[in-house]
């Protein structure tokens, strides 16, 4: 079992004609973490109703951009809004309420209150903001020795469970932060009677879903840290957790975009964050099965992309190249993407001779010694160039070129056999052969 479920993702940036993603980056992550797992101490406790033990609380945060403010979690027609678990949702019938900002502050250290379900723009009661409990400092005033007990709970208090899988424990970090109370963002309940059924303090379900209820504070909240971290929802349940949301952020800019689990619709984002579990694939931009929209990596990253020109219709295909690059490709002298091709196909030169300058090589094939026979107009200074075939220069040598027929020996005593491109090159002429070392 996690401690927290942090997504991750690389993202590639892609233009579309006549579609611009702004402020995608708004919602950089979403965080799941186990914030407490109850044990036989807390299911000792009536007041706040039976806590089995193994309860887990989650606690669900958005992880938004520097000056980015939360400002609804919406549904409608296009998008449902969805918290569901395997078990029931449980809420504490002593003190809970249906919306973390209506526990009153008094109450979060008397029996577990602290661990009822709620929904939330940040708060955890009237007067405390939550946070992940790694970035708590202020050590805790709900857990061990610090919570009244409740009537029927054991001596030494609740909430003192210390198993790895929640990592730090509440007795350590509560993951709650005082604040003004007029920061607190004011939400009422009310009007929101599917929510109402399944968080309210007498209930029990195991499913929320709604494509009518929005929760909203159109001054918006941020954030009490600067990585501005909101908490959204606390959901105590034995099961296995599922949700969608959607929310609506103010970005950095001012602007209002609305952010969506899925089906998003003109002007609104499909955000990968907005949904758990999470889809998972290949995050590696390195290999071909690269999925920008997934949140985390589930191991399918298999085969490493080779970049390369893979249409064989080009002189430099390229058989190992799984992904083409059409601006790598070469496909004569004059239609080269701008590219140099006596480099990239350098056999297209063979046996064509620019200029005023005939040459011949013998003995070829060779296996070692070979001669320049040249013939020319006039005496000029040129260069020797040897090409691998696949492109590589391997041999580069200065040549004076004397008017009329001139023989020189070429050097290739250390080139190892293979068939190489001789070039003899200056601004104004081009000679190209190909030579056989054996």
């Amino acid at each position: 079992m996690m401690r927290s479920f942090r997504f991750s993702i690389s993202f590639v940036f892609v233009v579309f004609a006549g579609l611009s993603l702004h402020g995608q980056n708004d919602v950089e992550n979403l965080i799941v973490e186990t914030y407490y797992i109850s044990d036989a101490n807390d299911a000792t406790d009536a007041d706040g109703g039976t806590l089995a033990e193994g309860s887990i609380t989650y606690r669900v945060f958005l992880d938004l951009a520097p000056n980015v403010e939360l400002t609804q979690i919406f549904s409608n027609p296009n998008h449902t809004w969805l918290i569901e678990s395997t078990g029931l949702i449980w809420n504490n019938i002593d003190r809970g309420e249906t919306l973390g900002n209506q526990i009153g502050d008094n109450r979060l250290d008397e029996n577990t209150v602290a661990l009822d379900s709620y929904i939330t723009f940040g708060a955890a009661a009237d007067a405390h903001f939550a946070l992940p409990k790694e970035l708590d400092t202020d050590g805790s005033i709900i857990g061990g020795e610090n919570n009244d007990g409740g009537s029927e709970s054991i001596d030494g208090g609740l909430l003192v469970n210390s198993v790895p899988e929640m990592g730090l424990t509440l007795t350590q970090a509560d993951g709650l932060i005082s604040v003004d109370e007029a920061l607190i963002p004011l939400l009422n309940a009310s009007l929101l009677v599917n929510l109402n059924e399944v968080f309210q303090d007498q209930v029990n379900g195991n499913s929320y879903s709604t494509n009518s209820e929005t929760l909203q504070v159109p001054d918006g909240v941020s954030g009490v840290t600067d990585q501005n971290i909101i908490l959204i929802a606390q959901i105590t349940t034995m099961g296995e957790l599922t949700f969608n949301f959607n929310v609506q952020v103010r970005n950095a800019a001012g602007v209002l975009v609305s952010y969506v689990a899925q089906n998003p619709q003109v002007n609104e984002v499909v955000s990968p964050f907005l949904s758990f579990p999470p889809e998972c694939g290949c995050t590696d931009p390195d290999f071909l099965e690269f999925d920008p929209a997934a949140p985390c990596d589930d191991g399918s990253c298999q085969t490493l992309i080779v970049f390369g020109c893979a249409d064989v219709n080009a002189c430099n295909y390229d058989a190992d190249a799984n992904f083409n690059v059409p601006e790598l490709c070469c496909y004569g002298i004059d239609d080269c993407n701008n590219l140099d091709w006596t480099v990239i196909c350098p056999t297209l030169g063979v046996d064509d001779t620019h200029g005023e300058m005939d040459f011949k090589m013998y003995p070829n094939p060779t296996r070692g010694e070979v001669w320049l026979e040249i013939i020319s107009a006039e005496s000029i200074d040129a260069e020797v160039l040897i090409y691998n075939l696949q492109g590589k220069m391997v041999r580069r040598e200065t040549l004076f070129i004397y008017q009329g027929k001139h023989e020189v020996q070429l050097r290739i005593e250390n080139l190892p056999q293979g068939i190489y491109l001789v070039q003899i090159v200056n601004e104004f002429i081009r000679g190209a052969s190909l030579l056989v070392k054996n």
